[in-house]
């Protein structure tokens, strides 16, 4: 079970450190990401660990290689090898950026924090669990929905068609809805950890200050015996009874 519990979370600091040095990134290194649509998740979640680890300027490219290609802007095509450097700093300089098991069961009981739930609508309402590796469904105690996609793998409730991020006023007013608002200790999670990862950086991009990831999500939660999880289903005050699609037109 220990070995387990760290398949799907962040490696040790020496190995971040070590990897982060391989690739010539120091603490000072502006790093740009981006990927597919598919792999926006995978960007945002290694940006997630370089703030973790202290890298100071971390940037996402809106729309990433999808809208690259929409705009038929040239391709690089050269290989480039990186040439190692010390990071120097100690990993990690921002530890509070990712909650573990700990921390996030203090979240659960702390009335000034909402556990903001970055999955899909079936995988929040306990009907599925969304990952052949994840045998039970359900999500964690007071849990508020936040949004993310028809399936484990997509992002399409906080992305346009040309995978540029979605309008923040729209975000910001469906979590305001459920709860999540930046007045409160707001801690991301799904379930393992890289759709919670894009929604921090949006939430940042906002301007938001005291957000977290909780790392082992409800991978991780479902398998330490005695997690408090949430009831299946909608919570007696949920705001909507299915989740909005794209642009809402709002009657005067």
């Amino acid at each position: 079970m220990e070995e387990q519990l760290k398949f799907w979370n962040r490696p040790s600091d020496e190995e971040i450190q070590k990897t982060l040095e391989g690739l010539g990134i120091t603490k000072d290194t502006t790093v740009v990401l981006y990927g597919t649509t598919a792999a926006t998740t995978a960007a945002a979640r290694a940006g997630l660990i370089m703030k973790y680890a202290g890298v100071e300027d971390i940037r996402l490219v809106n729309g990433g290689k999808t809208l690259w290609a929409l705009e038929g802007r040239e391709w690089d095509t050269e290989i480039h090898q990186p040439e190692a450097a010390e990071f120097r700093a100690e990993v990690p300089q921002n530890p509070d950026v990712i909650y573990d098991y700990e921390e996030e069961l203090a979240a659960v009981n702390n009335e000034n924090a909402v556990i903001a739930s970055i999955r899909s609508w079936e995988e929040y309402l306990g009907n599925i669990s969304g990952y052949t590796y994840i045998g039970e469904a359900g999500d964690i105690a007071k849990s508020r929905f936040g949004y993310a996609g028809s399936d484990p793998y997509s992002m399409e409730d906080f992305r346009n068609v040309d995978n540029t991020m979605f309008n923040y006023e729209m975000m910001e007013d469906r979590w305001e809805r459920w709860g999540i608002t930046p007045d409160k200790e707001v801690v991301f999670h799904c379930g393992t950890g890289w759709r919670a990862s894009e929604t921090y950086f949006y939430a940042q991009a906002m301007g938001w200050e005291n957000i977290h990831v909780y790392d082992g999500g409800w991978y991780e939660w479902h398998k330490q015996p005695e997690s408090p999880v949430k009831e299946k289903g909608l919570p007696e005050d949920a705001p909507e009874q299915k989740p909005e699609e794209f642009f809402v037109v709002k009657k005067k």
